[in-house]
């Protein structure tokens, strides 16, 4: 499955093993979903939420006196 964005006239196509590939490089999280389908469209979003509870939970943690 290609993943594919258009930005303006263009069409850009990732696959998916190469998107999957960035993401274990820069330590992200990995998707599949289809906004077209609305499929799975909020897991990124709740992915990102949960990452940012998780860090905030490790600071307030970590700056308790």
């Amino acid at each position: 499955m290609k993943n594919v964005s258009r930005v303006g006239c263009k069409s850009i196509a990732v696959s998916a093993s190469a998107a999957l590939r960035w993401c274990e490089e820069v330590g992200a999280e990995y998707f599949e979903g289809s906004a077209r389908d609305g499929l799975d469209v909020e897991r990124p979003f709740l992915g990102a939420a949960r990452g940012g509870l998780r860090q905030v939970s490790r600071e307030c943690f970590f700056t308790k006196k």
